[in-house]
């Protein structure tokens, strides 16, 4: 089994108890009586220019911890000091050391739009990601057939949820094509089998995607850290960089787009 596969087997583990222990229902109650700010997620990302969607990330299962001392309220106010459009909170506890409470208190005092980033799988975690703040959620094509993939962001628009269309191989975006209602689609250059990364994954894809879906708001993602390499994105006229490991390793990028703003 591969690393994805692991953790798409925990993850459904993860559902059944978050059947056993709440609803939706429950969810839709919470939402209801929360005083969360939503923003709208495309709205952050439409600009003229390369947009930052910074992520708050402690670890991964490729790197291991990537932030020791990792403050994630702190490190989001500092990515929207320096001109972040939105942000990306990982909320996966055994793999990633995320909480649903980093997104929610974070939610709570930067103003940004925020992406829930998890694996997501059925509707009950569609649910609880808006009662916990998001305002968009990741739905990763490898892990979803069409017609999964389809209800869940039909159930996420029904939330005014966005959802950000995951693809990262030829296979996906077969699936992709296969879909309606995209809005926003993003090219991980990060192999979610082998963890590998390739930066000519998000071009590659760039023209069949546009021309399927015009529209759609492109993201590229992973593996991004250097300057010149953001200028390669604006010039493809990308509107959005997913960067997490990135802005740990080089804060430049940080500064460039506080620089673009």
């Amino acid at each position: 089994m591969t690393i994805l596969d692991d953790i798409v087997a925990h993850k459904k583990q993860t559902v059944e108890q978050l059947y056993k222990q709440s609803s939706i229902a429950y969810f839709k109650e919470d939402i209801e009586k929360n005083d969360f700010k939503y923003y709208c997620f495309e709205s952050a990302i439409k600009k003229q220019g390369l947009s930052l969607i910074a992520e708050v990330k402690k670890a991964s299962p490729s790197k291991g911890v990537i932030r020791a001392d990792f403050q994630p309220l702190s490190l989001a106010k500092q990515f929207y000091d320096n001109g972040a459009s939105a942000l990306s909170v990982l909320t996966d506890v055994k793999y990633f050391q995320g909480a649903n409470a980093y997104l929610s208190d974070i939610k709570k005092q930067v103003p940004l739009a925020t992406l829930r980033k998890d694996f997501i799988i059925d509707e009950i975690q569609v649910y609880e990601s808006k009662a916990i703040g998001a305002d968009a959620i990741l739905l990763i094509l490898s892990i979803l057939t069409p017609e999964q993939a389809q209800h869940l962001l039909t159930v996420a628009k029904s939330l005014g949820l966005a959802a950000l269309i995951e693809v990262h191989s030829e296979d996906d975006i077969q699936l992709l094509m296969q879909l309606s209602g995209c809005q926003l689609i993003g090219v991980n250059n990060r192999n979610l089998n082998t963890f590998e990364v390739n930066l000519n994954n998000a071009p590659r894809f760039k023209q069949r995607i546009n021309e399927a879906f015009p529209d759609a708001l492109f993201i590229a993602e992973s593996g991004y850290s250097k300057i010149d390499e953001l200028e390669d994105l604006k010039r493809q006229e990308i509107n959005g960089v997913l960067i997490g490991e990135g802005l740990a390793l080089n804060e430049a990028c940080i500064r460039y787009f506080k620089h673009e703003s």
